[in-house]
């Protein structure tokens, strides 16, 4: 009886654990972070990839999302950085070169350098070292997707 007890106990140690970590750690984007570290870090970057990620989207969602991705693409706060979008979808990742496969993409952002602006299904932004994460609904208004002063 007792080795189950510690089983059990280990066994939802461990399911803490992983909680806290996928809580403060994005495998893409980091460990989590403020917003103003954030926007220090996005003003010294010179490549802003923006990613839009319709997987698992309803249809007016993924309107939606494809939308803020084109607004952040447009924001002052971009103005003078190399911007890169990039669109994941149920059958893998559409680039400015096409389409290839899912795993060639999240190479390119991994290894590419600069921040992601990474827009998804989901509720507000969470902040992390490498860029933000930005819900969104079925609710949207025009505009609402921007970065409107990166302050030096």
């Amino acid at each position: 009886m007792d080795r189950v007890k510690v089983a059990v106990g280990v066994g939802v140690a461990v399911v803490l654990v992983i909680a806290l970590i996928s809580f403060f750690l994005n495998p893409l984007l980091g460990l989590r972070s403020s917003e103003n570290a954030f926007l220090e870090r996005l003003r010294d970057a010179d490549k802003v990839f923006i990613v839009m990620d319709v997987r698992g989207s309803g249809e007016k969602t993924k309107q939606n999302i494809l939308q803020c991705g084109t607004d952040f693409a447009g924001s002052p706060g971009l103005v003078g950085k190399e911007v890169i979008p990039v669109s994941f979808g149920e059958e893998g990742c559409v680039t400015a070169n096409g389409s290839t496969s899912f795993d060639e993409c999240m190479a390119l952002l991994q290894n590419g350098g600069g921040m992601i602006i990474y827009v998804k299904k989901g509720t507000g932004p969470q902040y992390f070292e490498r860029g933000v994460e930005v819900g969104i609904g079925d609710q949207y208004g025009l505009g609402m997707c921007s970065i409107r002063v990166v302050s030096s």
